[in-house]
């Protein structure tokens, strides 16, 4: 069989399966459901700017409800930056509780995260490949203790470490530029519990959803978004196509196992929901080109926030793709990181122009 004559089988096959999708599970546009819901209003203004001391931010992690190992947790804000500092803030008087700084050759941290449900945990890493868990305790007078040397320290890839996210509060994800994802126990190993591999080009984000910590979600410059589930043998369970560049950001939205939102190169947010096996909704502004550099989701589910490479924060209404219903311009320079606070009431945006803000 010739090229030609392959490619035009291919091609009807696509076809094929391309119509059996469309039958089982037909295209619903959100704009469909415009029409149900009350319009809703964004009101955000910056209520607070820190300026980093060493470098460009590049990451955020907001604390959880935090528990006795760490009653402050939803008041605590850890920032990393290219200099290899990590600091946790107190977003209460907005001044450093603890700082860290890592001593490596290459010191440029790209990734940190809390374990939510203690607070008492933090994991970073960056471009030397190394994985670094850091923990707060608190002693018998109450008072919150952080030590500036790593707990567990791992060499968990030969490129660099993108994402890091806490699966439970004993396994750690990790993803990398050597285009595997990677689970660790929090024991001391130089082996990972597990190896996700299957994306032909670097793993730049990662999701978790506290509702099934048995499922997460990796996007990659391949312009896919895989879901896996450690459950089962083969691990990747779905794949989406994204025709909009390199996957840049995912989020699962809030207590929702099945709904998630990308952030794209092409400048495209778009909502998916798991059952349908493909996209729901394209977040995009022609007139204002930009990257999507990172997305969250507001605790309602209504609002999508995302931070463009032009230092601009746009908010959607998840019911209305035509324009976003709010824009900002918190920084000057390319926003690397967007988390919201546990209680909802705070959102919190990093960038590369040194610079943490706060929108309420």
């Amino acid at each position: 069989m010739d090229l030609q004559k392959k490619l035009e089988k291919l091609t009807k096959k696509t076809k094929t399966l391309t119509e059996k999708l469309n039958f089982i599970c037909p295209k619903i546009p959100i704009s469909r459901l415009r029409q149900s819901p009350t319009p809703v209003a964004s009101n955000l203004s910056t209520i607070h700017q820190l300026e980093s001391l060493t470098g460009k931010v590049y990451s955020l992690s907001w604390g959880g409800f935090g528990s006795g190992r760490n009653p402050e947790g939803k008041f605590m804000l850890a920032a990393v930056t290219d200099e290899g500092e990590l600091t946790i803030y107190n977003t209460e008087n907005y001044k450093p509780m603890f700082r860290a700084n890592i001593m490596s050759e290459d010191p440029w941290l790209m990734t940190c995260a809390f374990e939510h449900r203690d607070s008492s945990l933090i994991s970073t890493a960056g471009s030397d490949g190394k994985l670094y868990l850091y923990r707060i305790s608190i002693s018998e007078t109450r008072d919150l203790t952080f030590s500036e040397h790593p707990q567990i320290l791992i060499q968990a890839h030969t490129n660099y470490i993108s994402r890091t996210e806490f699966l439970t509060c004993l396994e750690v994800l990790t993803t990398s530029g050597d285009k595997t994802c990677k689970l660790w126990s929090l024991k001391p190993s130089s082996e990972p519990i597990r190896i996700f591999e299957g994306h032909k080009e670097d793993i730049m984000s990662l999701a978790t959803t506290s509702v099934n910590p048995s499922i997460f979600l990796t996007g990659s410059c391949d312009s896919t978004i895989k879901l896996w589930d450690i459950r089962i043998p083969k691990a990747n369970t779905c794949t989406f196509f994204s025709h909009y560049g390199h996957v840049n950001s995912i989020k699962f939205f809030n207590d929702s196992e099945f709904t998630f939102i990308q952030g794209s190169s092409a400048g495209a947010c778009l909502l998916y929901d798991i059952r349908t096996l493909r996209e729901i909704s394209v977040y995009y502004s022609p007139k204002e080109q930009g990257i999507v550099c990172d997305v969250e989701c507001s605790k309602s589910g209504r609002m999508i926030i995302a931070g463009y490479d032009n230092g601009l924060v746009k908010v959607w209404d998840v019911f209305d793709e035509r324009v976003p219903i709010q824009v900002l311009a918190p920084h000057n320079e390319q926003i690397t990181g967007i988390c919201i606070s546990p209680l909802g009431d705070r959102i919190c945006t990093s960038s590369q122009d040194y610079t943490i803000a706060f929108l309420g």
